[in-house]
């Protein structure tokens, strides 16, 4: 089960299983994520591929995890995706 929620500019999402727990905030800018982690690559193959179905064009400035989360890619580029659709089904607005 995952929760989202807007914090300020933040979008935050919580998916809870039984095994794992994952956490996941994204900003939406104009600057581009420099974030060296491989977390970063898979959140941003998320928002593309949200992008790409939902016909708009989020780019992800910022990223939060907790790192205590067990890394699982699959997750992380779920959760991106989830949140842009999210973005996009409740309006919020898109880098210039």
């Amino acid at each position: 089960m995952m929760h989202i929620q807007q914090q300020g500019d933040w979008l935050k999402a919580a998916r809870m299983t039984s095994l794992n727990n994952h956490y996941l905030g994204l900003r939406f800018g104009t600057e581009p994520l420099h974030d060296p982690r491989p977390v970063a690559a898979d959140v941003i193959e998320g928002v593309t591929a949200a992008n790409a179905e939902f016909g708009v064009r989020y780019q992800v400035s910022e990223i939060q995890i907790d790192e205590r989360d067990a890394y699982r890619p699959q997750i992380y580029q779920m959760m991106a995706y989830q949140l842009t659709a999210y973005a996009a089904m409740h309006g919020l607005s898109q880098p210039a």
